[in-house]
């Protein structure tokens, strides 16, 4: 049986986050025409996700690489997620 739940769940939070890069998982994306704000694109892990990673990157000051392949769509989540982070 496979459990299909995000991976922010199945780990605790750090009390005090390092490193040297954070890495932002995609989650999915959609792929639409026109929208108002690249956020409509994402699916809502990949903007929970995205959107977490920036807090932290503010508070870090540390770097975001982001991941993530056209899956289901062909939009790369990682695209998606990169241009909604450019808007923030």
């Amino acid at each position: 049986m496979i459990a299909w739940r995000p991976l922010e769940y199945a780990y605790p939070r750090p009390g005090s986050p390092e490193g040297d890069v954070i890495v932002v998982l995609g989650a999915g994306a959609r792929d639409v025409d026109s929208v108002f704000s690249s956020g409509e694109r994402l699916g809502s892990g990949s903007l929970e996700r995205a959107s977490a990673a920036a807090l932290l990157g503010k508070k870090t000051g540390l770097p975001l690489l982001v991941t993530g392949g056209p899956v289901f769509t062909d939009i790369a989540e990682a695209d998606a997620v990169g241009t909604y982070l450019e808007e923030l």
